[in-house]
C-alpha cells in the first residue's frame, strides 16, 4: 500500500516535484533533466500525512501540526509560499489522511474520523468556501487499510472516485460529483476468500484496471481485474510466488504496465489491447532499488502517463526508481542497449563544443529510442512464431494421440479375430466327435440289433 508521507506530483513543465515527511519535517525537492534539488524545508513539527493537488498551474500542499492546526500552502515557482491557516479549533490529525481537490474560490476536502466502533471509521467530505466551512458530510463507514485508510482516483476536475474497504475482504468504489455535490452508488470492485496485502488501480476512459495481491498460508498471487461499465472481468492471476511484496500499475502510449516484487526481485508484464491479454512476465532489468516503497503519484493534467502511485527509493531520498524525472517514459532498458549508449557515449569527441556534445547526445537518445523500438518489435514477433510454434506442437501431439488411440483399437480388434479364429476349429473337432458318438449310440441300439437278428434269418 502507499505510505503516507512521501508523494510525487508531475508539474506542468515535466518536472517532478517530490514532498516527503522526515523527523517531523515536511521537506521538498525537484527533480529535472540535470537531476534532483537539495532538500529544503516546507514546515516543521508537522504530522505525517498531508495532501498535495495541482490546479492552474498552482501547487496546492495541505498539512496538519502537531498542536492540531491546519494549514494550506501553495506556490508556483517553489520560492514564494503562501500560507494560510483554515481550522481554528484544534484537534488530534496524526492519523488522519486527507485528499484535496483545489477549485476556484473553493477547497474540496476528504478525511476520516474514528467512530464509537473500534476499528471503522467514517469518511467525511467538506468544503471551505469564502474563508468558512460547510457542514461536513459523512459518505459512508468504512475499515482502513492501513497506513492510508482509503484510496482516491479522478476521472476528471469534479469527477472522482473512492475506493475503501467495507468488510474484511470486500473493497468496494463509490463515484461522486463535486459541483454539484452527489454522492453516488457504491459498487465492490474485489472480493478476495484470503486477505488483499497490496493494491493499485487507475481509471481512463473505458475501465477501471486493478493490480492486487492475495496473501494466502503458504501462497501469495498477482492478480489483474477490471471494471467495464456495470461489469467487472473475472480475475486473471499473472504471477504466484511464496512471497510478493508490492504491486503498481500504470498506463503511458497505450500500454498497459504492471510492475511487481516477488522474493526480493522486480518483475512487469504488459499489454497492448487495455487488459484483455498480456504479454509474458520478465525479470525488470533496470535499477531497482534494494529498498523500495510506494507513494502517490498525481500525473500531470492529459498527461500520457496514467499513473496513481510510483516506486521510490528509501534508502537515495525518496527518489522515483521507475518513472525518470527528465521524461515520463518507463526505463525498460535490456543490457544490449546498456552496453550500446555506453559505447556510444565513449566514443564522442570530448574536444569539440557544448552544443555539438548536446547534438550528439540527443542523436544517441533517438538512435537508444529506435533500437529499444527494434528490439521490442523483434521480441513481439518472436512470441509470436512461439506462440504459434506451440499451437502447431499442441496439433501435432493430439494427432499423435488421436492415432495411438487407432492403432490400440486396431491391435483390439485383430486379437479380438485371432481368438475367434482358434475357436473356430475347435468347434469344428467337437462336433465331429459328436456326430460319432451319435453313431455309435444308433449302432449300437436295440432297433439295430432286431435288424442284424432278422437279416441273420433270413
Amino acid at each position: 500500500m502507499q505510505i503516507p508521507y512521501v508523494k510525487y506530483l508531475k508539474t506542468k513543465n515535466q518536472d517532478t516535484l517530490l514532498v516527503y515527511f522526515e523527523r517531523n519535517t515536511l521537506f521538498f525537492k525537484i527533480g529535472t533533466q540535470s537531476g534532483w534539488t537539495h532538500p529544503q524545508i516546507i514546515a516543521e513539527q508537522v504530522n505525517p500525512s498531508f495532501a498535495l493537488s495541482q490546479y492552474n498551474n498552482e501547487i496546492f500542499l495541505l498539512y496538519s501540526t502537531r498542536l492540531g492546526e491546519l494549514y494550506i500552502i501553495r506556490t508556483k515557482d517553489f520560492v514564494q509560499w503562501d500560507r494560510k491557516q483554515i481550522s481554528i479549533e484544534k484537534r488530534d490529525l496524526s492519523q488522519t489522511k486527507f485528499f484535496m481537490i483545489p477549485d476556484q474560490n473553493l477547497l474540496h476536502l476528504f478525511y476520516h474520523l474514528p467512530t464509537e466502533i473500534t476499528g471503522v471509521h467514517a469518511l467525511i467530505y467538506t468544503v471551505f468556501r469564502n474563508g468558512k466551512w460547510e457542514k461536513p458530510c459523512q459518505i459512508d463507514r468504512f475499515f482502513p487499510f492501513g497506513q492510508t485508510p482509503f484510496l482516491t482516483g479522478k476521472r476528471h476536475q469534479k469527477h472522482i472516485l473512492l475506493y475503501y474497504r467495507t468488510a474484511r475482504n470486500l473493497i468496494t468504489a463509490r463515484e461522486m460529483l463535486l459541483s454539484p455535490s452527489t454522492i453516488g452508488s457504491m459498487y465492490p470492485v474485489i472480493q478476495t476468500a484470503s486477505p488483499c496485502a497490496d493494491l493499485s488501480i487507475i481509471q481512463d476512459r473505458e475501465r477501471i484496471h486493478l493490480l492486487y495481491i492475495v496473501k494466502g498460508l503458504f501462497r501469495s498471487q498477482i492478480v489483474y481485474q477490471y471494471k467495464q461499465s456495470a461489469s467487472i472481468s473475472a480475475p486473471r492471476i499473472l504471477w504466484e510466488s511464496s512471497s510478493c511484496e508490492q504491486c503498481l500499475i500504470f498506463q503511458q502510449d497505450n500500454r498497459l504496465h504492471t510492475l511487481w516484487i516477488s522474493n526480493g526481485q522486480p518483475y512487469c508484464c504488459h499489454s497492448m489491447d487495455n487488459g484483455n491479454s498480456f504479454s509474458p512476465i520478465e525479470q525488470y532489468t533496470a535499477f531497482f532499488p534494494y529498498h523500495c516503497i510506494k507513494g502517490e503519484f498525481i500525473p500531470e493534467e492529459n498527461s500520457h502517463l496514467n499513473a496513481s502511485e510510483a516506486f521510490g527509493d528509501a534508502q537515495n531520498g525518496f527518489q522515483l526508481s521507475v518513472f525518470t524525472s527528465a521524461t515520463p517514459a518507463i526505463t525498460l532498458l535490456t543490457n544490449d542497449i546498456v552496453a550500446a549508449s555506453k559505447e556510444n557515449i565513449e566514443s564522442i569527441d570530448f574536444q569539440t563544443t557544448s552544443e555539438s556534445k548536446n547534438q550528439r547526445i540527443e542523436e544517441l537518445t533517438k538512435l537508444l529510442v529506435r533500437r529499444g523500438e527494434e528490439i521490442a518489435n523483434l521480441n513481439m514477433r518472436w512470441r509470436e512464431k512461439h506462440n504459434q510454434t506451440e499451437a502447431e506442437k499442441q496439433n501435432l501431439a493430439l494427432q499423435v494421440a488421436s492415432l495411438e488411440l487407432e492403432n490400440q483399437t486396431l491391435k483390439e480388434k485383430i486379437a479380438a479375430l485371432e481368438e475367434e479364429k482358434k475357436e473356430v476349429p475347435e468347434q469344428t473337432e467337437e462336433k465331429e466327435e459328436k456326430q460319432e458318438e451319435e453313431k455309435k449310440e444308433e449302432e449300437s441300439s436295440p432297433f439295430f440289433e432286431s435288424c442284424e437278428q432278422e437279416s441273420l434269418e433270413l
